[in-house]
């Protein structure tokens, strides 16, 4: 019964450190009120970020979001256009476009709450990492 409770406790040990293999980290920027312009708080961010995970990323994610002032139409628009400027400043930094995925959802995930709440108008980055 030990060995095969050892056993057990061995293959799930296994796995656990089969999927630390890989870790996520993320941030957001933040834009101004009907901009898509990264700030450069924003790019300082980013570069700080790139230069911290530097040979480790494997995929990154950028979503854009906004506030719910607006048309639905409207905001889906300028969450692309938010999403695509961070992509754009990835490029620069030489981060690979086939590991770069775009996304945007306008005012449809507001973390931060209705009424036109100024942290809703962001980006979110989230990084795949290879761990060490």
């Amino acid at each position: 019964m030990k060995k095969l409770f050892l056993s057990f406790l061995f293959a799930f040990l296994c796995i656990g450190v089969a999927s630390a293999q890989e870790m996520k980290d993320s941030f957001e920027v933040f834009f101004e009120y009907n901009k898509a312009i990264l700030k450069p708080v924003s790019k300082n961010t980013i570069d700080s970020f790139i230069q911290a995970t530097s040979g480790r990323r494997l995929k990154v994610r950028v979503a854009g979001h906004t506030c719910d002032l607006g048309t639905d139409n409207y905001n889906m628009g300028l969450s692309e256009r938010r999403a695509i400027s961070a992509f754009e400043y990835l490029k620069t930094l030489e981060e690979p476009e086939d590991k770069i995925e775009l996304f945007f959802y306008g005012e449809k995930v507001l973390k931060y709450g209705p009424g036109g709440q100024p942290e809703n108008r962001r980006v979110f980055v989230l990084f795949t990492l290879e761990d060490d």
